[in-house]
């Protein structure tokens, strides 16, 4: 079976962000062993990886970021909610992040932050 020039890229990338990922996890050890004040541990990582960092830096004094990134657009105002309140127990603090395509998504996140603010 032939691979398109888009499913190379695909595949590519698929390879790029498991080096990422296993990069991102040497350096936040690394952060972890040196005693930083505040880590960033993202939600993509998978759970008992998390988990292993999030004990290792609380055994070392060391605050936590729990973060979500979606790039893809911005959730409704509810899905959001959901995702800071799901995850709350995962960090000293959660951020959430997205990207911003209109002035609705920018409401989103300002109704979110009214809901979060009201619970």
């Amino acid at each position: 079976m032939s691979l398109s020039p888009w499913d190379i890229v695909s595949e590519v990338l698929k390879t790029a962000a498991s080096f990422c990922i296993v990069f991102c996890i040497s350096i936040l050890n690394s952060a972890i062993s040196s005693k930083v004040s505040w880590i960033d541990l993202e939600l993509e990582i998978d759970e008992k990886t998390r988990a292993e960092l999030l004990a290792s830096a609380k055994k070392n004094g060391i605050q936590t970021i729990c973060s979500k990134h979606d790039i893809s657009g911005t959730p409704s105002a509810d899905e959001i909610l959901d995702i800071v309140q799901t995850n709350a127990e995962k960090g000293d603090i959660v951020k959430f992040c997205s990207t911003i395509n209109d002035h609705q998504d920018a409401l989103q996140i300002v109704e979110a932050c009214q809901l979060l603010k009201d619970t």
